[in-house]
This record gives structure tokens, C-alpha cells and sequence, in this order.
């Protein structure tokens, strides 16, 4: 993942309480600060998963795979993510 802790979190905001992401600045029609982002996210031409994203802002680096310990997939508390083999 090319994409640095400080331009992710220049760009969104991750809460690990809750899980939920939110952007921090107008990047298009589409994406307005203070949208809540609910699925893959476009930063600089490439897509990412919301659950990596969180390893990003909170670790500086995302591992191959991570997995979401309750099996929901809209659930990127950081309390609920675990690096998977």
C-alpha cells in the first residue's frame, strides 16, 4: 500500500471507538467533507478497503489481509480488526 499515514489522515478522519470514516476535505462532486464513507475508498486513482485504511491511520502500514473478527463487514471498529494469514 503506497498510500502514508500523514495523507491519510490529512484527507479522512478514522474514529476506533466507532469505526466510522469520515473526510476531511472536498475531493470532488461526489466526495464532500463530512461525508461518512461506508465502502471502498478512491485516494489518488487507487481504491482501498476500509478495513486496511484503518491499519493505515492507525499503524502507518496495513498488512496483506486483514479480517474483521465478528465477520461484519461494515464493522471497522479498530477493536474488531486483526491481521489474517
Amino acid at each position: 500500500m503506497s498510500l502514508s499515514k500523514a495523507e491519510l489522515q490529512r484527507l479522512i478522519h478514522y474514529d476506533p471507538r466507532t469505526g466510522v470514516f469520515t473526510r476531511l476535505v472536498t475531493t470532488g462532486n461526489a466526495s464532500k467533507k463530512g461525508d461518512v464513507l461506508t465502502g471502498p475508498v478512491e485516494i489518488g486513482g487507487k481504491t482501498y478497503q476500509l478495513n486496511r485504511l484503518a491499519f493505515v491511520y492507525m499503524q502507518g502500514e496495513a498488512p496483506p489481509r486483514v479480517k474483521r473478527i465478528d465477520g461484519n463487514t461494515k464493522n471497522n471498529r479498530w477493536s474488531n480488526l486483526t491481521p489474517s494469514k
